[in-house]
């Protein structure tokens, strides 16, 4: 079941095992709310109303045995780049690829760890696509933590702290300028 803002920003889904807050752009003018000030607070007021919800009702309460963030980032040519064999003008750990490279596909995993111990992964994919709306080349990296700590939510902030050191570090400095990426 998906229930949605009126603007059609935000998206709750729920499933069987699952729940799952998303924000989208839907127009231009959609800017990406920050992290701390909208959209961790809007998930845990969520939580709270669904697990209020279970309680009126006598259904089972949640039990959490995994969090999950994800940050999908489309990177459009035009954008400091032109062409897919610029691609290490946008990755840091590509570099060295032939100008004559057409696409790609990049997957790779890695431990989160707090004070040297697993308490998830890191799942970072990378492949080309097309702007829906001018068709321009494009690469999505989505970037996905998954994991526990304790029994809550607590993951999610340690989840979001990997993504956010790892994309700045996936990514060259060159477009961190050209994004204005703050540090």
């Amino acid at each position: 079941m998906w229930f949605s803002n009126r603007e059609g920003t935000e998206l709750i889904q729920l499933q069987v095992d699952r729940f799952i807050k998303n924000w989208r752009q839907i127009e231009d003018r959609n800017t990406y709310p920050r992290y701390e000030g909208h959209i961790k607070p809007a998930f845990a007021r969520d939580l709270q109303i669904f697990e209020k919800f279970l309680a009126e009702e006598s259904l089972a309460p949640i039990e959490i045995n995994q969090c999950e963030v994800t940050y999908v980032n489309h990177i459009v040519a035009g954008e400091g780049w032109e062409s897919w064999s610029d691609v290490a003008k946008i990755f840091s750990f590509l570099g060295g690829m032939p100008a004559s490279l057409e696409d790609g596909q990049f997957a790779f995993r890695m431990p989160i760890l707090v004070k040297n111990q697993p308490i998830g992964r890191l799942i970072v994919e990378i492949e080309p696509a097309l702007s829906e709306r001018d068709d321009r080349p494009m690469w999505v990296m989505n970037l996905t933590a998954r994991g526990l700590v304790g029994t809550g939510t607590e993951f999610f902030d340690f989840g979001r702290a990997a993504i956010v050191k790892s994309f700045a570090e996936l990514t060259t400095a060159a477009m961190h300028k050209v994004w204005r990426r703050r540090q």
